[in-house]
């Protein structure tokens, strides 16, 4: 595991808000009613809540960090992740976090980083809407499947670089 003393506070403020950022910005491609809008937030603070029982030390230690800034807007630290360029921009970030792990950290820890924001969006993005598929069916919007592609592309290549 990467120590706490090898990233800067500017790289440790993106690794822990990055998560929170993500939610903001996966929940916000496609609107799906006040509701469940308020459910895919509520899902997100879940998903990166989970980040703490992962069994890589170092994505526990940003995810108990993360949780205990979930609540913060966003937009206080310069990130609108609800419009098109606040969600690229939280693209652009997630590449910038993996390239800081790809130089500063262990494979391992990297890779498991990645895993909790790409499990963070499926959480988000994966919600039960019956009524459109059928009881107990999971329907993923074509937006919110780009956004997640995206994601997963440039963080992967990110750390191939």
């Amino acid at each position: 595991m990467t120590a706490r003393s090898e990233f800067t506070a500017e790289e440790r403020n993106l690794l822990v808000r990055l998560p929170r950022w993500l939610v903001g910005a996966a929940s916000t491609v496609h609107d799906d009613g006040a509701t469940r809008n308020q459910q895919k937030l509520d899902n997100g603070l879940l998903a990166v809540a989970n980040g703490r029982t992962m069994d890589n030390p170092l994505v526990a230690e940003l995810a108990a960090t993360a949780v205990k800034v979930y609540d913060d807007d966003p937009k206080a630290s310069g990130v609108d992740p609800t419009t098109p360029e606040g969600r690229e921009l939280v693209i652009g970030y997630a590449q910038t976090a993996m390239t800081i792990l790809r130089t500063k950290a262990e494979d391992a820890d990297a890779l498991a980083y990645r895993r909790w924001l790409l499990d963070i969006t499926d959480f988000v993005i994966t919600d039960v809407r019956h009524e459109r598929i059928g009881f107990g069916g999971v329907h993923v919007h074509p937006d919110e499947k780009q956004f997640r592609d995206r994601l997963s592309q440039v963080t992967r290549a990110a750390l191939s670089s």
